[in-house]
């Protein structure tokens, strides 16, 4: 078949969970005898990733130029492929000028971005409009979370024979050093990582002033620059000796040294999902301290250690490192590697691709 995967920047993966399953599926559809487009932002031209051809787009991928990008790349994939894979939903509030598209369009419906408090009323009911036309206009729907799953089913009228549950893999964070050669990092002893989009969602202030608090070194990597959110934080707190707030790491070679050398884990985000970030802590068995909600839980089958808000998460801290709570790593690995490896995530679906 001729199958086009939509709604992410582009491969090869440099960016967030979308981005890394268009890679890793795409990798994979082509091995499995299939012909793969995976539209990409940045310009027009056509190149080719192992097998994969990419289409660029003079777009970016987000916000409102997201919409017409998404749009763009259902218009061009419309005639021409057999199924179309759409990440998010942007463009849904436009899916009903498009005929033919509700036979070919498989939609990963991502995570409750309608819910976040870092938009508006507007924003937010905008954004839940979308979710709810791109469903109305998909032949089938992926949930990446037990909890999105169960979402669906009490909030929208779908066939259930419709919705699939497929989440991601991590093991593309298990990173191999040529020569066992590690890298040298200026890292403090017994850190906390945490590495997050720097959204009110994520919690990234509650972890800061538990760590200011509590007073644990923590490492936050994110996108700081990005909104005025994270510029402010940035600025408020970046004087305090125990915080280490650093700038997005796309290497996974860096990425891989960071965590590996983390005395804890810390997973603040809470607008639903399976979390990518949190399957790629799992894979490398760190010892994880989550945000509670029911998404985190069906992620981690309920052994992670969870927390609430910053005091929650100090005592946490503080009784780890006196021994006080079970380290948690050797469940989270083993859960991870049963439940979140690439191969295993592309064969689901495929078969749903096949269906």
């Amino acid at each position: 078949m001729k199958i086009s995967i939509i709604g992410s920047k582009g491969i090869p993966a440099s960016y967030g969970g979308f981005e890394t399953l268009a890679e890793y599926l795409s990798i994979y559809l082509v091995n499995s005898g299939h012909k793969v487009t995976v539209f990409c932002s940045g310009g027009f031209k056509k190149e080719k990733f192992k097998g994969v051809n990419l289409v660029y787009l003079p777009l970016k991928a987000n916000k409102f130029q997201g919409i017409i990008y998404d749009l763009m790349s259902i218009l061009l994939s419309i005639s021409s492929q057999d199924k179309i894979i759409m990440l998010g939903s942007p463009a849904g509030p436009l899916l009903g000028l498009i005929p033919g598209l509700r036979k070919k369009l498989i939609f990963n419906f991502g995570g409750l971005d309608f819910k976040r408090n870092k938009w508006n009323r507007y924003i937010q009911n905008f954004i839940s409009y979308g979710k709810k036309n791109a469903l109305k206009y998909s032949n089938i729907v992926v949930a990446d979370n037990q909890g999105i799953f169960d979402y669906l089913v009490n909030n929208y009228t779908l066939n259930i024979k419709k919705i699939f549950l497929i989440e991601y893999g991590g093991n593309h964070a298990e990173f191999k050093c040529k020569n066992n050669v590690q890298p040298v990092y200026n890292l403090p002893e017994n850190y906390s990582l945490t590495i997050a989009r720097i959204q009110k969602d994520n919690n990234i202030e509650v972890i800061i002033k538990s760590a200011i608090k509590y007073k644990f070194n923590a490492i936050i990597i994110g996108n700081w620059n990005f909104e005025t959110f994270g510029r402010t934080l940035k600025s408020k707190y970046r004087s305090h000796k125990n915080l280490f707030l650093l700038d997005p790491i796309y290497d996974i070679e860096a990425l891989f040294h960071y965590r590996k050398n983390c005395s804890y884990y810390i997973h603040g985000h809470s607008a639903g999902g399976t979390n990518p970030t949190l399957v790629e802590a799992m894979w490398l068995g760190l010892n994880i301290f989550t945000f509670d909600n029911v998404f985190n839980r069906y992620t981690t089958e309920g052994n992670s250690n969870y927390w609430s808000n910053l005091d929650d998460l100090g005592v946490l801290i503080q009784d780890a490192g006196n021994n006080k709570i079970s380290n948690n790593s050797l469940k989270m690995k083993n859960i991870a590697h049963n439940r979140y490896n690439w191969d295993l995530i592309c064969e689901k679906y495929l078969k749903v691709i096949n269906l």
